[in-house]
This record gives C-alpha cells, sequence and structure tokens, in this order.
C-alpha cells in the first residue's frame, strides 16, 4: 500500500512524512492538488492498460498474473474537503480520478469537519460512500482515537512560521471554526488585510502578523484602513504574539478586534475535533 496526503492543517502534517508508506511528502499546497490528481488519473490510465494487456479485471487479478511486478494499492487522502473544493476545476478531476477507481487499486479517502449540505460537491456525491471513525477503522486499520496536539506544540510550530505560512494556518483555523467565504487576499497591494471571511452574515477584514515580539499600533491602523477599502464590517488583527498597550487602546477606540496568542491556541482547539466522510 502506499499513501498520498492532501492536508490543509499546517501544524500537524509534517508528522507524516516520516510515514514509511508515504508515495511523496505531504502536499499542503492547494495550486498543486490539480496535478496531483492528474498524476493519480494518469497512473490509473496507465493501469487500464497494464489490466488489459494481461486480461485482468482488477488489481487483485493483476498482482496474481504479474507477482514479480505487483502494483500497490494507494489511497489518496484529503483532509479537509471544504478547503479544496474551490481548487481550479476540483469537481471534474475528482469526479474523473472517482469513476472506476477502486478496481484499479486507487482509492480516496476524503475528511470533513462539515455536513455535506455546506460542500459544493453535487456533481460526485454519488460516487462517494460516508461513513464515520469507526467504520474508517473497519475500511483501512487506523485507530480511530483523537491524539490532540499539545499547546506547547501548536505554539512551537506557529512561532517558527514564515509570513505566508501563518496567513495560510490563520485561514485554516477560521474554516475549521465556522468561517465562510474564506480567502487570501493578494500578495501585493492587498491594503494591510491578508483574509477575508464571513460568519453570521458579519464579514472580516483580517491582518495576519507572525512576529517575534509584542504587535504595535501600526497594524491596527492598517487594519482599520483595510476594513474600510474592502467594505467590511469588523477589522481584526491575528497574531502569534500579545499586543502592546498603546495598541489595545488604540484598537478599543477604532474597533479593530485584537486575536492575540491565546485567542489563537483557543480557536486552535478545533484541530482537535473532527468527523470524518
Amino acid at each position: 500500500m502506499r499513501t498520498i496526503i492532501y492536508d490543509n492543517n499546517l501544524l500537524p502534517y509534517r508528522k507524516y512524512n516520516a510515514f514509511p508508506q508515504l508515495l511523496i511528502p505531504v502536499v499542503n499546497d492547494i495550486t498543486k492538488l490539480p496535478f496531483l490528481i492528474d498524476w493519480l488519473i494518469s497512473e490509473r490510465n496507465d493501469r487500464i492498460e497494464k489490466f488489459v494487456s494481461c486480461n485482468a479485471t482488477n488489481i487483485d487479478a493483476y498482482n496474481l498474473k504479474q507477482p514479480d511486478n505487483k502494483l500497490p494499492k494507494i489511497i489518496f487522502i484529503i483532509d479537509e474537503l471544504f478547503a479544496v473544493q474551490k481548487a481550479p476545476h476540483f469537481e471534474k478531476y475528482i469526479t474523473n480520478l472517482l469513476l472506476n477507481n477502486h478496481r484499479l487499486g486507487i482509492y480516496c479517502l476524503f475528511f470533513t469537519k462539515l455536513d455535506f449540505h455546506n460542500l459544493s460537491i453535487k456533481s460526485f456525491l454519488d460516487l462517494l460512500y460516508i461513513c464515520d471513525f469507526p467504520e474508517v477503522k473497519k475500511i483501512i486499520g487506523i485507530d480511530p482515537t483523537p491524539r490532540d496536539i499539545p499547546s506547547h506544540a501548536i505554539i512551537h510550530e506557529m512561532d517558527k512560521m514564515d509570513g505566508i505560512t501563518f496567513e495560510k494556518f490563520c485561514l485554516n483555523l477560521l474554516i475549521i471554526n465556522g468561517f465562510e467565504n474564506v480567502q487570501l487576499t493578494s500578495e501585493t497591494g492587498d491594503h494591510g488585510i491578508d483574509l477575508l471571511a464571513e460568519k453570521d452574515d458579519i464579514t472580516y477584514a483580517i491582518q495576519c502578523k507572525c512576529y517575534a515580539s509584542s504587535i504595535g499600533n501600526a497594524a491596527i491602523q492598517q487594519a482599520h484602513t483595510g476594513k474600510s477599502i474592502y467594505h467590511r464590517d469588523i477589522a481584526v488583527v491575528m497574531t502569534n504574539r500579545y499586543f502592546t498597550k498603546q495598541a489595545i487602546e488604540e484598537a478599543t477606540a477604532l474597533g479593530v478586534k485584537l486575536w492575540d496568542r491565546d485567542k489563537l491556541l483557543s480557536l486552535s482547539k478545533k484541530l482537535n475535533n473532527g468527523n470524518s466522510h
């Protein structure tokens, strides 16, 4: 068996890289997802040709006929389906992959913390078998018991992140905490705003700051200005650190929300609580 993992969760994915069955390092860049699925489709097509050449109808029959050239079974895992459903041409790619994939030894295992009515997957929903953690355990033999990520590990990972990685981490935290239409702004000309999001009919303009020291009032001013430019209801500054006294006073005056180290740790608790489908 070989495994391919797309994991948008930037904290725990590195631990998988030592997994001996991993076919390639864990992928967490959404722009690479179509190429990854395209490779799996090419592998599927190549296997079809191999099966036809020896008159085999499935991978087990092929491996019996070709004991010296056995094909491994491949499990393709997506950690959070909601986070990738808007990737370019995702529905077309994934539908193509799901058709007739099981008999070829290519299995897809998708996880989500959301109910299916919140996902835009109608075009390939009929191709999915919905199950919970106990059923997943029976299917692939994994331990379904959640393992909490310790707070000190979360802090350690946050403090090592560069700016872009921290922005993606914050994006993931918002998604798993029920925010919708979460998106990164452009890397240039973002007017001090890194993320846009919505929740409970309230829109947010969010600046992300991954620093080695406390955050001053300049970030507060930038977020407040960016909120107006993006026509959002609330400005937020998210950081792995804390805020200076002056920053807190200015944020109170301007109505800017401050989500510091403690707030991010609170949001990160959802990393340890998920549902499988």
